[in-house]
């Protein structure tokens, strides 16, 4: 099922990702590809790192998953990964001991903005990354 909000008239890809640990490394990879093409690659280290946070999580609590990346701008990346679970992603508290629990952290450090919205079939959490400053 792929599910997005609205039609892209921008440069764009979209995966429908099975829930497995392989779906991570297949966004990823795409990712960087689809960088590459729009001339973004001096975004790919953030992105991927973002995209790795948001599709691992949608794996842990959700079984149906899409992933899209569209270029908005030159210099301007969103991110964008539907999941079928309609629980807003909560931060967890940090546990020095545990190896998990800093995904939404690392989004919020190195996305320009981020954020999730509600659907009626699950969510999307979103994250924006951008050469240019937050505003």
């Amino acid at each position: 099922m792929t599910v997005y909000i609205e039609p892209l008239d921008r440069p764009h890809v979209a995966l429908d990702l099975e829930p497995v640990d392989t779906a991570v490394c297949v966004a990823r990879e795409v990712l960087k590809v689809a960088l590459d093409d729009w001339g973004a690659a001096h975004l790919k280290d953030d992105a991927v790192l973002i995209a790795s946070e948001l599709v691992t999580n949608a794996l842990r609590h959700a079984g149906l998953i899409s992933f899209r990346a569209c270029l908005d701008a030159p210099g301007r990346v969103t991110l964008e990964v539907w999941d079928d679970d309609p629980a807003p992603p909560l931060a967890a508290a940090i546990d020095l001991g545990s190896e998990h629990g800093r995904g939404l952290l690392i989004v919020g450090a190195l996305a320009a903005d981020w954020g999730w919205r509600p659907l009626s079939c699950g969510k999307v959490v979103w994250a924006i990354i951008s050469e240019l400053p937050a505003v």
